[in-house]
């Protein structure tokens, strides 16, 4: 058995992004590559209930055990920057995984590291993010690409821009291996009869200026012939303001902000809806995209960063701020019953090649290889 020891934090900690993608890697490695050897390192234990009943059910694989030494929450942090690393070699990992763009200090020259690049969103908008964190992310992604011995990113974007923007001569050591994602509801028949009451437009994500939700809202003004009503789910900074676009006479009432929900009832949203909507300016990878192309979603997504790399030929794509081309997009999913089921079917297609236990032969792969 290669015993592997991972970067657990975020997978305890973040209820979406960084979080989602370590618990469904670790989860598809436990199924399906059960010759791997699985010790989850994180200073406390998880925060919040599903991630904690995530690590119960992953407990029910003998290959995976936990490490959480339950430290103060003063002392976490430096407990996984210069403990995690000695102890996981102790432990007797023979690699290191860190799996949000950072590697512990002092960890052994003995012990091979990976680490997993997502995104350099703060690099390429650096305005977005405050000049302290910016410095953070640099000295931590600097010394995780030197200590590497393989770098993966989740995308071909993402690693474009990392060749581009730290350094070229990574290029020997960086490879892509994408996100995996499981169906949250059941698959759909491709003809179902019209809904009762509105079409349903979902969008699932951070509220943030760079997910640029607006441009949707804006675009919608323009559909007032169109019984519909959008759904946002997630929440963040720029809440309030599209609260104030939803009350605009023209979208009154068909606008919800749900904030944050349950998995349960992000599965219900995904059943009911009629397409997706994705319309961020950058992303790593864009794992929202995925989960409607498996729920048999249509989408309409931005046409730039990785999007066209999650959704391929099974989504319409328009300029992240063109009002004009987001409203005619909208409002073909809506209505063009005949350009949506293709859309659907590609889209069944195209989500296959990122099933669980793919992404886990590629991770087992490159293990075996270092």
């Amino acid at each position: 058995m290669l015993p592997i020891a991972f970067d657990a934090k975020r997978a305890f900690d973040n209820r979406t992004g960084l979080g989602n993608y370590s618990r469904t890697l670790l989860t598809s490695l436990a199924r399906h590559r059960p010759k791997l050897g699985l010790t989850l390192y994180a200073p406390r234990p998880p925060r919040f209930a599903e991630a904690q009943a995530w690590v119960a059910e992953l407990a029910r694989h003998p290959q995976v055990r936990t490490v959480v030494p339950n430290t103060p929450k003063i002392g976490a942090a430096l407990w996984r920057t210069l403990q995690m690393g000695p102890r996981a070699a102790t432990d007797g990992a023979r690699i290191f995984h860190g799996l949000s763009a950072e590697l512990p200090r002092r960890l052994p020259a003995a012990v091979k590291a990976v680490v997993t690049v997502h995104d350099l969103i703060f690099w390429r908008f650096p305005h977005l993010f405050p000049a302290v964190d910016r410095w953070f992310y640099r000295q931590k992604l600097a010394y995780a690409c030197r200590r590497a011995d393989a770098i993966v990113c989740i995308s071909e974007a993402t690693r474009a821009e990392l060749l581009e923007l730290v350094s070229g001569e990574l290029a020997g050591k960086t490879s892509v291996i994408y996100q995996s994602a499981e169906a949250r509801a059941a698959r759909r028949p491709l003809v179902e009869s019209a809904p009762d009451g509105p079409a349903r437009l979902l969008y699932v994500g951070a509220l943030t200026e760079r997910k640029n939700v607006a441009t949707v809202l804006r675009a919608l003004r323009a559909l007032t012939d169109i019984d519909f009503q959008l759904d946002i789910i997630g929440a963040g900074p720029e809440a309030p303001a599209l609260a104030t676009l939803a009350a605009d006479a023209t979208l009154r009432g068909r606008v919800r902000l749900r904030g944050h929900v349950s998995d349960g009832e992000l599965a219900t949203a995904l059943a009911e809806a009629t397409a997706l909507v994705y319309p961020s300016t950058a992303e790593g990878f864009g794992i929202p995209i995925l989960e409607a192309l498996l729920a048999g979603l249509p989408v309409v997504a931005s046409n730039g960063s990785s999007l066209p790399e999650a959704g391929g030929d099974a989504a319409l794509y328009c300029p992240p701020t063109d009002e004009g081309a987001w409203a005619e997009a909208l409002r073909t999913v809506l209505t063009d019953e005949e350009t949506r089921i293709p859309m659907r079917v590609r889209g069944y297609r195209y989500a296959e090649r990122f099933a669980p236990e793919k992404i886990a032969a590629e991770w087992a792969a490159l293990y075996g290889g270092m």
